[in-house]
Formats: C-alpha cells, sequence, structure tokens
C-alpha cells in the first residue's frame, strides 16, 4: 500500500491515529481488517511513523510521488539528521534499484552533530531547577517531563536519549516557544547568571531554527 495521489500523508497519519485512539483495544490484525489496510502497514503507523516529527511531515505532504510505506518506515529507524535528508530525497529513493545503497551513502556523507548534543550536562539540570524554584507543573511541564529533563544531567544528555525521547525533548522546547506553557524556559536568561553563557547561546541560536 502507498498514499493515494492527492490525498496527503498527513491525512493519512491523523485518520489512522484518530481510528487507533478510538479502538485502542483491538489488535494490529482487527485494526487491519477494519481499515482495509495490510497488517504490515498498520503496524508501520502505529510504531514507527509516530517518531516524525512536523517538518518531516509536511515534507511527506509535498512528495511528488505517492509514498512507498516500506521506504518510509526503513527511514524512521535512523537519527533525526539522516532522517530529514532521507525524506527530502524520498523521490530519489524510491526510484533507485537499491535504495539501501543510497541510505548507506546518506549515512556516510552526514556526521553531522546535532545541536542539543553540545549542551552540557549542567543545562539540562539548571533547566529543571528554574521549572521547579517557579514551581511549574503545568502540561506539557508536569513534574514527570521536570524529572526527565532533571535526569539528562547524567543520562548522557540529548546523545544518550533514544530516538522517541530526542522526539520528545524537541517537542518540549516546541511547546516552549510557542508559549503553551511559560515561554522562554529553554532559553531562560537565568543560564547565563549560572555561568552557562555558551549553552544559552547554543539554545538561543537552535530556537531561531526549530
Amino acid at each position: 500500500m502507498t498514499a493515494t495521489l492527492g490525498q496527503k500523508f498527513s491525512a493519512q497519519l491523523e485518520h489512522f491515529n484518530e481510528f487507533a485512539v478510538a479502538n485502542r483495544s483491538k489488535s494490529i490484525h482487527e485494526l487491519s481488517s477494519e481499515l482495509g489496510w495490510p497488517k504490515n502497514v498498520v503496524v508501520l503507523f502505529k510504531y514507527r511513523f509516530p517518531i516524525l516529527d512536523e517538518k518531516e511531515i509536511a515534507l511527506l505532504d509535498q512528495a511528488e510521488l505517492p509514498i512507498e510505506y516500506e521506504i518510509l518506515g526503513a527511514i524512521c529507524l535512523y537519527s533525526f539528521i539522516h532522517r530529514r535528508e532521507m525524506i527530502r530525497r524520498l523521490k530519489e529513493l524510491q526510484q533507485a534499484a537499491n535504495p539501501f545503497n543510497l541510505f548507506d551513502e546518506i549515512t556516510n556523507t552526514l556526521h553531522q552533530v546535532h545541536p542539543l548534543e553540545n549542551l552540557s550536562p549542567a543545562y539540562w539540570k539548571e533547566v529543571a531547577n528554574y521549572l521547579t524554584d517557579r514551581e511549574i507543573d503545568k502540561p506539557p511541564f508536569h513534574k514527570a517531563a521536570i524529572g526527565f529533563i532533571r535526569s539528562l544531567n547524567w543520562k548522557g544528555g540529548f546523545k544518550g536519549q533514544s530516538e522517541l525521547q530526542k522526539k520528545w525533548i524537541l517537542d518540549l522546547m516546541k511547546a516552549d516557544k510557542k508559549g503553551f506553557a511559560v515561554s522562554g524556559i529553554f532559553n531562560n536568561d537565568f543560564l547565563k547568571a549560572k555561568g552557562l553563557e555558551k549553552d544559552y547561546q547554543l539554545i538561543t541560536k537552535f530556537y531561531e531554527c526549530l
């Protein structure tokens, strides 16, 4: 099954998510039967595609060819940086005689470090302290989220997290930037007072591109 021309990927993803939530107790086989989708496609929508962020979904909506879900599912196994480039080159991947050779080419040429991997362990601790000191406990910055942010201080920072955890961190930053809770959390001015000027400059620059 591929995405049909004229039907955006975002619409398909939204349709699946709404259907899956309304039928959360049903098995993959039952979802497949009721949706009329192959079981392997249902598995991809349920377990692989949730990692895609807003920009990646927007890129997929602009796809020139019907999306081959097996290739997109393989793309979702890669890191954030590789995934974005692979989606930009989705047409090329789908037309390749052996797309996995192109996967290797992309991963071999992209050795960039994600900007958030350069943040110091102390940065995450101070962001958590900033939230705790102000007694913020408002979704998405509830106590569990604050505890997770604090744990990055000793759990390898951004680099040491799984792809789903990295996506969650980025979603928290996007919520912060949009002002869903209290804006200016991850790039608050108190970071400079704590001697984290370099981290402050890095995260402020990252926010401009977020």
